[in-house]
This record gives structure tokens, C-alpha cells and sequence, in this order.
């Protein structure tokens, strides 16, 4: 045997760049980013089920009418709820039994939006025939037409003033219009620069301020006593509004918009405070905050509607009746404990016990 030590085949160094060694990095990579995804989508599944709860119906109230439920709205007192059935009339429903006791029928020929008076015992109806009509509750009875020959068809939306002596009624041909709610005079015409429908209207707490939202995605702020546009609230880009409603503050207002967000304004500053989108979105087509002004309630497009804390701007559930039908109005109850949702394409409106209060 021979004493030469052995001898080692020689170490090559692996060319830098050699595509053998990229290879296996480019597996190890693929393979690593993998794992990151199934590990983040896991963590995002089991962070929605933890923090944004799908929530069941507690009710649901089927009304007579092709397309009943195309809006909702709880009386003043939190007693009773109104519920239109895509034609001319409104059913009106006891809360606390659930069961169906009245109807009122207005004489138009279709119902865009309707509103309680403050104490509950008027209810303003916009019309597809470019008037508003003042219904009494009670009995059904009409008390007064509001209509104008500059008020183009259909009139979108009406709400009253907090202390209900004006009526704001909103048309298809970019005017609001205030009416006396008792002399049914017109008291001014606010037109807005754009044009566009003015899908929603809606006074402030303190009854000096009125929002106006129109499809050309702007909503305005008007000066009720002095009848001045005092804001124009715009996001760049932004699809076309339909509805806005004010905090119970009267500091925050809130816009929904077809591109599935809906945006929150400081109204004093007239600045964008946040942007709160809803998942899956196929546009948010109504908005309602809570009696304590916690939550904002967002129907969407998609058949859903969002629960969002105000403060956190945080998603805080989702109510899916598993329809798929647009959520087309939302209200929430005095106590702000049952949210009723509106789906009209199923002649449905939904009741949910969303746990809230003031």
C-alpha cells in the first residue's frame, strides 16, 4: 500500500450567476412566497370572523308591491316603521309586534323617498311625478301637494327640518326645493352649479345647515336662514353620490358613493376625514348613523350592509340575508339596537339586532 496521502478532486467555484444555484433560489423563493400567502390569507380569514361578525336577520317583514322596500324608516318614536312598496303606497308596521296595521297611499304615480315629520303624525313623500305630497299618518289623508313648474320629475329625496316647519325635496334636474310644511308656500329654490340629480338631501341637527348630494359625485352645503351655498365637498375622482346624512353632532357628515365608499366630512372645516370602503362593493347606495352616533350603517350594492365604528373607522360587522339583492335604504331603531335593512328587488325588508344603544 502506498504512503502518498489521497487525493482530492479539486473544488470548483460555482461561476457567480450560474443558472443551476438561481434555480434553486428561484424555488426556495416561489416556494416561501407560498407560504407567506396561505399564512396571510389564513390570518385574514380568522381576523374577519373574529372582528367583523356576519350576523343573521332577527325578522323578516315581507310587504305586498312589486318592489316594496325600496326604503325604510322608523317613526320618531321608535314605534312603528314605514315601509314603501314601489308603487304609491306605504305600509306601516308595529315594531314590537311585528304585524302590519295601516297603509298610506299618496296620489302619485311612484314613490322615490318619503320622511317623518319630527312628531311623527306627517309623512312627506317625493314623487315620480316631480311633487311632494304631505300625508297624514293617522288617517292617510292628503293634506297638501308641493310641486312647482321648475321642479323636474322625478323628485329624489325630501327631509324635514328638525324643527319641522321647512321640507327640503331634492329633483332629478339639480334643485332643492323649500317648502312652509304648514302654508305649503315655497320659500326658495337652491340650485346646484353641476346640474345633476340630487339623489339625497338632509338638514343638520341644529337645522342652519342642509346637504345636498347629487350624482355628479359633490355634495353642498347650504346656509338654510340665508340660502347660500357656504361648501362644495368633493372626492377627485369619485363616482356619483347617493345619500348623505349628517352625525347626530352635527360634526361629521357622511356621503355614499357608487365606487362602494363612503366618506366622512368635517363639516366645519369642510375637510375629508376618512374614506371607509366596503368590501366586495358594488357601490354604497345608503347610509344611516346610529342614535349615539358609534356606528355608521352602509347598504351596498352587493346585498350586504356594513357596520362601521366611527372612531376607529374599523369594519365592526357585516348583515347578509344572503339575497344578493341591493340594499336600497337602512335605518336604525330610536335606541339604536335593530337596524332595518331594505331590499326591494325581493319585496323585503330585514330587522337585525345590531346590540347598540345611546
Amino acid at each position: 500500500m502506498s504512503n502518498e496521502p489521497l487525493s482530492m478532486p479539486p473544488v470548483l467555484a460555482e461561476p457567480s450567476g450560474h443558472p443551476r444555484r438561481r434555480h434553486f433560489i428561484d424555488v426556495a423563493a416561489a416556494h416561501l412566497a407560498v407560504i407567506l400567502a396561505v399564512a396571510a390569507t389564513v390570518a385574514l380569514i380568522q381576523w374577519a370572523l373574529a372582528y367583523h361578525p356576519r350576523v343573521a336577520p332577527t325578522a323578516t317583514l315581507t310587504s305586498p308591491g312589486n318592489g316594496a322596500g325600496a326604503v325604510v324608516a322608523f317613526s320618531p318614536d321608535g314605534k312603528t316603521l314605514a315601509v314603501n312598496d314601489g308603487n304609491s303606497s306605504v305600509y306601516l308596521w308595529d315594531v314590537a309586534t311585528r304585524h302590519r296595521f295601516a297603509t298610506v297611499t299618496e296620489p302619485g304615480t311612484g314613490i322615490a323617498s318619503f320622511a317623518f315629520n319630527p312628531d311623527g303624525s306627517v309623512l312627506a313623500v317625493a314623487d315620480d311625478d316631480g311633487s311632494a305630497y304631505l300625508l297624514r299618518v293617522s288617517t292617510g289623508q292628503l293634506i297638501a301637494t308641493l310641486s312647482h313648474p321648475d321642479m323636474g320629475a322625478p323628485a329624489l329625496s325630501v327631509a324635514f327640518s328638525p324643527d319641522g316647519t321647512t321640507l327640503a325635496a331634492g329633483d332629478h334636474d339639480g334643485s332643492t326645493f323649500l317648502w312652509s310644511a304648514a302654508s305649503g308656500h315655497l320659500l326658495a329654490t337652491l340650485t346646484d352649479p353641476g346640474n345633476e340629480a340630487v339623489t339625497s338631501v338632509a338638514f343638520s341637527p341644529d337645522g342652519t345647515k342642509l346637504a345636498t348630494a347629487c350624482q355628479d359625485g359633490t355634495v353642498y352645503l347650504w346656509n338654510v336662514a340665508a340660502k347660500d351655498r357656504i361648501a362644495a365637498l368633493t372626492v377627485k375622482g369619485s363616482a356619483g353620490l347617493e345619500s348623505t346624512v349628517f352625525s347626530p353632532d352635527g360634526t361629521t357628515l357622511a356621503t355614499a358613493a357608487d365606487d362602494g365608499s363612503s366618506y366622512l366630512w368635517n363639516v366645519a372645516t369642510g375637510h375629508l376625514i376618512a374614506t371607509l370602503s366596503d368590501p366586495a362593493s358594488r357601490g354604497v347606495v345608503a347610509l344611516a348613523f346610529s342614535a349615539d352616533g358609534t356606528t355608521l350603517a352602509a347598504g351596498d350594492g352587493n346585498g350586504s350592509a356594513y357596520l362601521w365604528d366611527v372612531a376607529t373607522r374599523q369594519l365592526t360587522a357585516t348583515l347578509d340575508a344572503g339575497s344578493g339583492y341591493q340594499v336600497n335604504s337602512v335605518a336604525f331603531s330610536r335606541d339604536g339596537r335593530t337596524l332595518a335593512t331594505a331590499a326591494p328587488a325581493n319585496a323585503t325588508t330585514y330587522l337585525w339586532d345590531v346590540g347598540g344603544g345611546q
